[in-house]
């Protein structure tokens, strides 16, 4: 996890900050506090209405999302196509929150008292191969957040990540992505459609839940790349001990490489 880095992270905003400006938002002369301020202001305004503002625009990269207190309530004048998108992917945060807090049979990768970062893993539910791991970072889950998925960045901490695109926005918080691994020698990339969801809690937790189960993204297999299989993957960006400027970040992954 070598994104823990701070000259990386004073590098990587500023880089981040300067893509999405012209085209998600200014936040030249706002901070981060004043933003939230006026998103909890425009949310009771929106609920007591009962009036959603919807952007259906792809962001470049992920710059701010919607906090969802009830998602019943958010996405009640959505289609049955949106709907059914939320009704596959809103219960894969719980069962990632279990897999997260699960005890049993995990077999230690790394186990670093240095870095305080832990890596474990062990075969899932559907008899795949899964991967757990944390570690502390010293900035808020916003930052990790942004910084974790701005691609320049993205080698930093994945170096077998070739591509990640957003290639449709479902709804509020909700996408369809696009991963693609690089090759490595005679081994051919792997590829991934996935349903990609987004929540910030009350108290600042930021989760993220991407799974190719039931993703109807109309991106069909393509030539010299192996399509593969995640039925369950995503981070978890909590404040560390209370502390928003700190962060314990947990990631894991269950895949099905095919091929």
């Amino acid at each position: 996890m070598q994104i823990h880095t701070n000259n990386m992270r004073e590098t990587g905003l500023g880089l981040i900050e300067e893509d999405v400006k012209d085209d998600i938002l200014d936040t030249e002369n706002e901070s981060d506090t004043e933003q939230d301020e006026r998103t909890e202001q425009t949310m009771i305004k929106e609920e007591a209405k009962v009036v959603y503002r919807e952007d259906n625009s792809i962001p470049k990269t992920m710059w701010d999302w919607e906090r969802i207190p009830d998602w019943g309530k958010r996405i009640e004048a959505y289609t049955d196509e949106q709907k059914k998108f939320y009704s596959n992917t809103v219960p894969k945060f719980n069962e990632m929150m279990g897999v997260l807090a699960s005890e049993n049979d995990w077999s230690n990768l790394v186990d670093s008292s240095s870095d305080k970062i832990k890596i474990e893993t062990k075969r899932s539910i559907r008899d795949l191969t899964m991967m757990r791991a944390e570690g502390p970072i010293d900035w808020s889950p916003r930052d990790v957040f942004r910084c974790l998925c701005y691609h320049p960045l993205r080698k930093e901490w994945d170096v077998n990540n070739e591509i990640l695109e957003y290639k449709k926005k479902v709804g509020v918080n909700g996408y369809i992505a696009y991963i693609k691994t690089i090759r490595k020698f005679i081994i051919s990339p792997r590829d991934f459609v996935c349903n990609y969801l987004i929540n910030e809690e009350p108290d600042g937790t930021i989760v993220l839940c991407l799974s190719s189960e039931n993703c109807d993204g109309g991106i069909g297999p393509i030539s010299g790349i192996v399509r593969g299989n995640t039925a369950l993957s995503g981070f978890v960006i909590k404040p560390l001990n209370g502390d928003p400027n700190k962060s314990m970040v947990q990631m894991m992954v269950e895949v099905d490489l095919k091929g």
